[in-house]
Parts: structure tokens; sequence; C-alpha cells
């Protein structure tokens, strides 16, 4: 072997040629490749490929000289899955390339229709196309043939032939990168650099994903520096010193759509998005988005009894996050006016571009504030009359002379939540009046007390008192618990309850713990009705066995009507399976605790410790519980069970009965 002393990669290039071996020695040319381009990739990062350039180029090493046909299909193939315009082959005294669209159509599409591995699909064609090699051979763009051996020692020659090389490829046509719904948070990283506002990458995005196509092009404003547009959609926040960096990253790039995928694709996953960017957003505001599918299978069980929302009910969601809920025309429910607020700015710009996008919301919806006022709409500092002159406010000329229907998943999260950041805004004293200050500290119930009072004041606004609440919310406060008495009371005299189902928090929204949530449905009333007699109504539709992968193949409309028969019936056989059996939260069902498991009633009941004589927070119960002031105690604080008081108040306890829940 003859390798003449040229700088390291290109004499690492030479070496390789000269005695090739894909497994023992393929770093030689690597090395070089990696020296000429700092994004090449290989194996494990290139899908297996033996190097790959992003939007350029494939690299297929061969052994032997004759396995170059092998290689070149052998690339081809891993073409499936990479995004490139340029096929390179390197084998024994031999570096070539092909401009994919040279190779025959016959070939590249039997290649794209086998489910075979790239290895196996190169021995497979070679073989069936064997006939074709030659010609295929001829239409290389470049082809090296004269770097090795004796011709090494003309060291002018070789390296005239390597800058032809180099050249061959520079100028070859690049393609631009798939962006999809699957790697679009790792494109959102790389955003990130370019904003003055990391959280503003986001929104960005979700206005450049409407104009972000093969061809569109960057430009920038020449009034205000952190200003461009991408096919008139508008991008704010930029750095201006990285414009240049900017536009070259943005012109690598383009929105690609499955044949089953659509732009609203990318808005259901805004979670993501958001976390991509900065994970600790959604925690500090406790916001936990309402699943797609999820979504949709609510509101079928809400078209069951009440048919005619959109048409019938002014729809309000005063905490739309990224309008999964609010927006989802699409499930068998259609929503003609819908009014969506937000108390961050950032999330209602997202869900203006979310409907603007689609012509179907055309008309049909008021976001409230103006995403040109820059602020959000806090729902619980005003008072429900401040609040509904607002909403009339923005409604000029709309019909709003029908009964609010409260369309909501209000934020889960409590002010004793550590990583949620502090609240740094006063609830409205009439909230406070209404259920107290512990009841309070969970958002989800000022959000009920809120809707309540709105519901009172509507029709001094004008407005019908036939409201309604669609409410998800943690269950914890239709349970017999002291701390959510008041709230239960509020709403169980005012409202007749419709229905509502439980769902698992683990499978459904990006949840810490795991815990049921209720989805329910609460039909105003002006007249106060005792609160037990409408208790004893409440049983959901217990669903927490309901995967979330079951609902996102559920055949769901793509269109604005819903014909499907199919549909209905997979949706009512989950509510008819036999597991979904319908529970209550609440000891003032007829049905209690004890009945409805079929356990016997356990004593938690037990004398204090010596140590434990005159201490408050002892035993198994929540800390500060009333009952700790009582002469016994309950249960054991490093208790391995949960039992439950006969007011569903979760208890740790030393004993258990495993061969019930048919564990060893």
């Amino acid at each position: 072997m003859l390798v003449t002393k040229f700088s390291k990669h290109i004499n690492g290039l030479i070496e390789y040629l000269s005695s090739p071996d894909e497994r023992g020695n393929a770093d030689l040319i690597r090395n070089y490749f990696r020296e000429m381009y700092p994004q090449f990739k290989c194996e494990t990062q290139a899908n297996d490929a033996d190097g790959y350039v992003p939007g350029h180029f494939i690299l297929e090493l061969k052994s032997k000289q004759q396995d170059w046909f092998k290689g070149l299909i052998q690339g081809l193939a891993y073409k499936r899955h990479l995004d490139v315009t340029l096929i390179v082959v390197a084998t024994h005294n031999l570096l070539a390339v092909w401009d994919v669209k040279d190779i025959p159509d016959q070939i590249v599409d039997e290649i794209y229709l086998s489910q075979d591995a790239a290895s196996k699909i190169g021995v497979q064609l070679a073989k069936k196309y064997e006939t074709q090699a030659r010609t295929i051979f001829n239409k290389a763009l470049w082809r090296g043939e004269g770097l090795t051996g004796i011709f090494s020692l003309d060291t002018d020659q070789v390296l005239r032939e390597i800058k032809l090389f180099e050249k061959t490829l520079k100028d070859s046509r690049k393609t631009r990168l798939k962006i999809t719904t699957d790697d679009f948070t790792k494109i959102l990283k790389e955003m990130v650099d370019y904003f003055i506002n990391p959280i503003k990458a986001v929104s960005a995005f979700y206005s450049m994903i409407f104009g972000w196509t093969k061809e569109s092009v960057v430009e920038f404003s020449k009034k205000s520096p952190e200003m461009a547009s991408l096919r008139g959609e508008v991008i704010n926040n930029l750095n201006p010193r990285k414009s240049a960096k900017f536009k070259e990253f943005v012109e690598k790039y383009y929105i690609h759509l499955r044949k089953d995928e659509n732009i609203d694709d990318f808005f259901a996953k805004y979670d993501r998005a958001l976390d991509s960017v900065d994970r600790d957003f959604r925690i500090k505001h406790g916001i936990f988005f309402t699943d797609l599918s999820l979504s949709k299978f609510v509101l079928w069980y809400v078209k069951q009894s009440i048919s005619n929302l959109g048409e019938d009910y002014l729809v309000i969601d005063p905490a739309c996050g990224s309008g999964n809920l609010v927006t989802n025309w699409r499930a068998p429910l259609q929503l003609r006016h819908k009014i969506v607020s937000e108390i961050e700015p950032e999330l209602l710009f997202t869900v203006e571009n979310r409907m603007k996008g689609d012509a179907w919301h055309y008309g049909k919806y008021t976001v409230i504030p103006r995403i040109s006022e820059g602020k959000g709409l806090n729902f619980l500092t005003h008072s429900a009359v401040e609040y509904l002159d607002i909403l009339k406010s923005y409604l000029p000329g709309k019909d709003v002379n029908k009964p609010i229907a409260f369309l909501c998943n209000p934020p889960y999260r409590g002010d004793d939540d550590q990583s949620a950041s502090s609240v740094e805004y006063q609830i409205h004293p009439d909230i406070l009046l209404l259920i107290g200050k512990e009841a309070a500290t969970e958002r989800y119930n000022c959000f009920l007390a809120q809707m309540k009072l709105i519901c009172d004041q509507a029709p001094d606004s004008g407005l019908p008192e036939d409201s309604l609440l669609l409410v998800f919310t943690k269950s914890s406060w239709l349970t017999d618990r002291l701390s959510f008495e008041k709230i239960q009371n509020i709403i169980t005299e005012s409202f007749d309850f419709q229905g509502g189902l439980l769902f698992n928090s683990k499978e459904f929204f990006d949840v810490k713990g795991k815990f049921p949530i209720a989805f329910t449905i609460w039909k105003y009333r002006n007249k106060i009705k005792q609160s037990n007699a409408v208790k004893r109504n409440v049983l959901l539709c217990d669903l927490t066995w309901v995967e979330k992968k079951k609902l996102q193949e559920m055949p769901w409309p793509i269109n604005e009507k819903n014909d499907s028969t199919i549909l209905d019936d997979l949706c009512k056989s989950i509510i008819n399976d036999k597991r979904s059996i319908f529970v209550s939260l609440t000891s003032k069902h007829l049905k209690s605790i004890r009945e409805w498991a079929g356990q016997k009633m356990l004593d938690f009941k037990r004398d204090r410790r010596v140590a434990e004589i005159g201490q408050m927070n002892v035993g198994g119960l929540p800390e500060n519980d009333h009952r700790m002031a009582n002469k016994k105690a309950y249960g054991d604080a490093n208790g391995k069970f949960i039992g439950f008081m006969d007011d569903l108040t979760p208890c740790r306890v030393k004993r258990g009965r495993l061969d019930f829940l048919g564990l060893d």
C-alpha cells in the first residue's frame, strides 16, 4: 500500500480507499468527513447509515469494489428515513457520488415500498437490477479511481481530484430537513438561541408553521431589527445580533405533514413545545393541558345529553391553555362561537394562531383580551359582574342572548405546591367569602366558585340563567373531606348534576402523582335545593381503566360533521363496558364505601402511645385533620397501606388485605 503524506484527514481518506475494512478502519474515512462537515453523523445517530450529513448526503462504505452497487442501493434505502440528495459510496480504490434523482424511478419506488432492512434491500435489488449497474455507474456525478496505489505518488493530481470531489459535494443541490410532529421539539431547542426571551421561540414557531415550506425565505423588517416574516407570518422578539444565523437556520428546514396529519397536530403537542424550551414553565403556573383524544371523547359524552351546545349556549373557556378542549371542533360537537381567555398572553397568542390557521373557525371565536394588547385576563381577580362586563365589552354586535356554558380545565395546583411559583395575584374577596381560605388554596375550587358567582349574575347582565358547567377537576372536591364541604355544598345547592366521568390523571395528563380526574356536567338553577339530595345523585362513571392509546385509535371525524355510527358505537362500548362501574365519592350516597368495596370494615382507631400524648399530628391521617385533636389516634404515620375513613379521608395503616387486591 502506497500512502503519500497529505494532511491527516486526507491521508486517512486515501488509506481507507487503499485497504478498506468497513468494520475495522472505517474511522479513517469518517474522520475525513468529520473534518469537512462538523454536522457529520454516523451509525446510531444516522439510522445505522455509515455516514450522514443532514440535508446533503449519505455515505456508504464497502470493503470490496464489486459491492459498490449494493452500497449505492443500501444508501438509497437509508434515505427512507434521512433527508438527502446525494449518495456517496467509498470502497476499494473507488470513491463516487450519485444524485438521487439520477437513479431509475423503478428502483427508487421498490426501495420505498420495502419494509426490509437497508442491508437486505442492498443485496436483493443489486442482484435484481444488475443489468442496469453499468448504466447507473456511468451516471455518477463524480468518480475517483485514481487516488490510491501508484496514482497516490502524484500528490498534485490526487489533491486536484479531492478538491473536485469536495466541489461536487458543495455545488450539488441540498434538500431542506423535515420538521415533524415527532422531532419538532429538537428544532425548538435550537431556535431558543435566536430569541431575546427563550419562551418567545415557542410563540414564533407556532406562527411560522403556517408558512414554513421548502421554498419559504426569511425577510427582516427594516424598521424593527427584532422582527422578521416568513411567507407573511410575523416573527417577533428576535435577537438582532443573530439575524444572519437565524435566516440560515430557518431556511435549512420545512414543516412536513404525513397523510393523516394536519397543522393542528403540532398545536395538540404544545405542552411538549413548552417543556423543550422551559421545563418549569407549566409546573410553575400549574398548567396541565387536556389531552386531544380525551377532549374529543368528553365532547362526544356531552353531546349525548346536550346535543346543541354550540347553537344554544355561549361557550366560554376562561383558562384555555393550548386550546385542545375549546378548539376541538373535529369532535362530534360543533362550537359555533367560542370565547377563549387565559391569564398567560403566550398561551392566548398560540390559541389564536391555532384558530386563525383553520378556515372553519373564521368568525366563530373571540380571544379576550386581544393579542395586540399583550396581556391576559385573570378569571379570579375580578368580581363576577366585572368579568361579565369585560366579556361584553369585547363582543359588540355579537348575539350574547344565550346562557353561558363554561367548558374548562382549570389549573391543577395548590398554594402549598412547592414545585409551583407563588401566586402573584389576590383572589377576589367574593370568592374567598364564598368558599373560605382553606378550599381556595386549590385553584380549581376558586374557578368553580367564580363560575357559580357568574351564573348568579348572568340574568342581571342580560344573559339567560340556564348556564352549564362542563369542567375537568381533581375529584377531591366531590369527596367528604371537610375542607371541600363548603364548595361542594355551594355547587350542589345551585346546580343539578347531569353526568360525570373519572379518568386516570397519569394516563392523560403530565402530572407527577396518580389520582382520579373528574369531568362533570352541571346545570344551573336559580332556586336553592337541599345539597344532600343532589349529592346522593352524583354518580361518576369510572373510566380510570381506559388507556390513552384506546382513545387515540378511535375514528374521530376529520371534518366538521360526524355521521359515523361506528364512532358512536365505540364510544358507547367504553361507557357500557363492565369495567365502567358507577361510583360515588361521598358517603351521602345510598351505598357506602364499605358496601361498594365489598370489604369488611376495619377500625383504625387506637390508643395513643406514650410519646404521642399531647402531640397534634400523630397517626396516619392527613396533616391537621380535625380528628388529630381526639383522645384516640388513627392509623400509623409509617403504615404501608392506605385505608379510608367513612368520609373517604385516606389514612395510613399497618394492616391490609393483599389477597383482596389479588397480590401475593
